[in-house]
């Protein structure tokens, strides 16, 4: 199931205690555009991290349009420029948040898992309308960026487990 936003309204995010957003709908045109400077920009030989951190920030310069409590380096209000959204989205806490609280809603994600967890009967998760659940939800995911990797685990123990 699909909700749809008719509202074309910016929606306020708070990224970190204090750091909120303020954000257009992130359309299809919106996400299209960012693909096209990505595909400008990168060749083959980047990383996918690399490709991962560089469109969210496409998304990000084009959707933010106000935000609070985000300083320039003399503790005034910053505007909101390219250049500080892609100083924002440098913080690796708030490219996080912003993966998991605007991009992930927006590319229908968040309701592709629910639905995999709240299925009544198990035979309902295998199927829907014939197809496999899983095999739509693994194409959904192949078409979202991944965020980098962290070097170590919860325990700060790198490769352990």
């Amino acid at each position: 199931m699909v909700r749809l936003n008719l509202s074309r309204e910016p929606k306020w995010f708070t990224l970190l205690e204090g750091v909120r957003v303020c954000v257009v709908p992130i359309t299809s045109a919106l996400m299209a555009s960012a693909r096209a400077e990505l595909s400008d920009e990168f060749k083959e030989s980047a990383s996918p991290d690399e490709i991962a951190i560089a469109f969210y920030k496409a998304v990000a310069r084009r959707a933010i349009v106000e935000w609070e409590g985000v300083e320039d380096e003399n503790g005034s209000p910053a505007k909101v420029t390219p250049e500080g959204v892609d100083a924002l989205l440098d913080v690796y806490l708030i490219y996080e948040a912003w993966g998991e609280k605007v991009m992930a809603p927006s590319m229908g994600l968040l309701e592709a898992l629910e639905a995999e967890k709240t299925a009544p009967r198990p035979r309902r998760v295998a199927l829907r309308r014939g197809r496999p659940v899983l095999r739509g939800l693994r194409r959904r995911l192949r078409r979202v960026p991944v965020p980098p990797q962290r070097a170590a685990n919860a325990r700060g123990h790198a490769g352990l487990g």
